[in-house]
């Protein structure tokens, strides 16, 4: 195994097959857990029902910390991106870069989505605040803000497929997962993509498709926890 000289021992070992995996492997399982909960728990009670705005102005701290969680997560897989991109830039260079660049506009959506769910919370207070808002001008906010956060969350969620599917055809490209692995992960996350296209075209969204991608990440995290990266 070769590095430059110029690389400092920190970054090298940083760059080290099983460390580098063990660290996706980790940030995969926390992402995994964070996304579970945001998503099909506190979201979900956030959007159901009527009555958005008044909810979402209780939910204000959960909300911008919820943004916060997204944003350091965020930056962080870019780091490990980056960590990928030095480690097997002599062997992809195209597709490390490509990478690395989906993240950031992964970031730049996420946080486009968590600016519209905070500022439902920020409205709701407003509108709290002035005693007894008109119910029409109320209920014409809540719809605008309900189609705008699903405008943006689905091809969001797109995007993250794709990067995704990026992610897997990298790793299988420098044989740093078994073959089979890559196969399922690029498989699972083509399902992925199909169920949450369907949104994006206006078909309702088939909750059942987006299981084996919540499966297979998870199971693919603990095992790079695990085993890390192949040499």
């Amino acid at each position: 195994m070769i590095f430059s000289t110029s690389l400092p021992h920190t970054q090298a070992r940083l760059l080290e097959p099983k460390t580098l995996g063990r660290l996706l492997g980790l940030s995969m399982l926390l992402e995994y857990v964070f996304e579970m909960a945001s998503n099909f728990s506190w979201q979900e009670k956030l959007l159901t029902g009527p009555d958005l705005l008044a909810r979402a102005a209780t939910m204000r701290p959960l909300l911008g910390s919820s943004a916060m969680v997204d944003m350091v997560g965020a930056v962080i897989g870019i780091a490990l991106g980056v960590a990928l991109m030095l480690r097997y830039q002599a062997q992809q260079p195209l597709l490390t870069r490509i990478y690395v660049g989906l993240l950031v506009a992964l970031l730049a959506a996420s946080m486009t989505e968590d600016a519209v769910l905070m500022a439902m919370g920020r409205l709701g207070a407003d509108l709290q605040s002035l005693g007894k808002p008109d119910a029409v001008d109320s209920v014409l906010a809540e719809h605008l803000l309900r189609a705008l956060r699903v405008g943006i969350h689905l091809p969001t969620k797109l995007l993250g497929g794709f990067t995704l599917t990026l992610f897997f055809v990298l790793l299988g490209r420098a044989r740093a997962i078994p073959r089979a692995l890559t196969i399922a992960g690029i498989v699972t996350a083509l399902i992925q993509m199909v169920a949450v296209g369907m949104g994006v075209f206006g078909f309702p969204v088939q909750l059942l498709l987006l299981v084996p991608i919540g499966l297979f990440y998870p199971a693919l995290g603990l095992w790079l926890t695990w085993r890390g990266l192949d040499r």
